[in-house]
């Protein structure tokens, strides 16, 4: 597979996941945009006021505009609101749409790694 600019998308809740698959998918020659902010780092998941959450949301949007595909963190099966919205946003830009967590109307993400062994760099897939 060639290398491809990859947008992560999925709650901020589960940051570890954004953390290990950034790593997998850059150590698999890929572009990776991620979060621009975590709680780990802000405190807590309330850190931001509206007007910041409606702006965060528009730049990740950009960061999917400008990428080839988007790992959707669906960890658990888990998918939000901002995430919905993502995804619906890179389907009708005919983006390609992977993720972690089997759904038929996804690709799976091991498709993007080079090299198999790098999955184990990934945490476990539980909430």
């Amino acid at each position: 597979m060639k290398s491809q600019t990859i947008t992560l998308c999925g709650s901020a809740r589960f940051e570890k996941h954004f953390h290990a698959w950034n790593k997998i998918l850059t150590l698999s020659g890929h572009t990776v945009f991620s979060l621009g902010c975590f709680p780990s780092v802000e405190g807590d998941k309330d850190w931001y006021t509206d007007a910041q959450k409606a702006l965060l949301d528009q730049v990740h949007k950009v960061k999917i505009l400008r990428s080839d595909a988007i790992l959707v963190l669906n960890v658990g099966g888990y998918i939000g609101n901002s995430t919905f919205s993502e995804m619906q946003f890179a389907k009708l830009l005919d983006k390609e749409i992977y993720a972690i967590a089997s759904r038929n109307d996804f690709k799976s993400a091991s498709k993007l790694v080079l090299n198999n062994k790098l999955l184990a760099l990934a945490p476990e897939r539980k909430s």
